[in-house]
């Protein structure tokens, strides 16, 4: 939400809270199948938290990442003391959710073999992100957030789908 300086803090707020209270109601995708939902809402004011149309964005996402970080379901209101802790936070996001968009991220496997036997008995899965320019990106620097925000449910699907195409299995649904 974007709202003029000017407007009763409540009232937005009260309106924000009956868009949020929209993504509660059960989805039905077909017949047995209903997705829940829910709304991570970010609130910010011109001029308080920017003059420009890319400050006030920038202020919204760091209030939505906030929300999302602190488990998402939220409403939260920019403030100046969560745009310095979070800014290089929501940059980095932002980048997350490209690599995403762009299909980015692929898995490894690394296998598991009995000492006894010398033969592999499992194998363990290894999400990675493949930088367009620094390469493969450490998980330590990208996994946290994709917890945090809950996309890493989405990123390890895709990657698991890129890998199957790659070695030619199709899933049937």
């Amino acid at each position: 939400f974007l709202f003029k300086h000017g407007y009763d803090y409540d009232e937005v707020y009260h309106v924000a809270e009956q868009l949020k209270a929209i993504f509660y109601e059960n989805i039905r995708i077909s017949y047995d199948v209903e997705v829940s939902t829910t709304a991570s809402i970010g609130l910010c004011s011109f001029p308080r938290h920017g003059r420009t149309v890319e400050q006030l964005l920038e202020s919204l996402n760091v209030a939505i990442y906030t929300a999302k970080k602190n488990g998402g379901d939220r409403i939260v209101v920019y403030s100046d003391e969560m745009g310095k802790a979070e800014s290089e936070n929501v940059q980095y996001y932002e980048q997350v959710k490209k690599a995403i968009d762009n299909k980015e991220f692929v898995l490894f496997y690394q296998p598991f073999v009995s000492v006894d036997s010398k033969q592999i008995i499992g194998a363990e899965a290894l999400l990675r992100w493949e930088h367009k320019e620094l390469g493969l990106i450490n998980p330590k620097d990208f996994i946290n957030i994709l917890e945090q925000t809950g996309d890493i449910y989405k990123s390890i699907e895709l990657a698991k789908i890129a890998k199957d195409k790659q070695h030619g299995i199709i899933e049937y649904k």
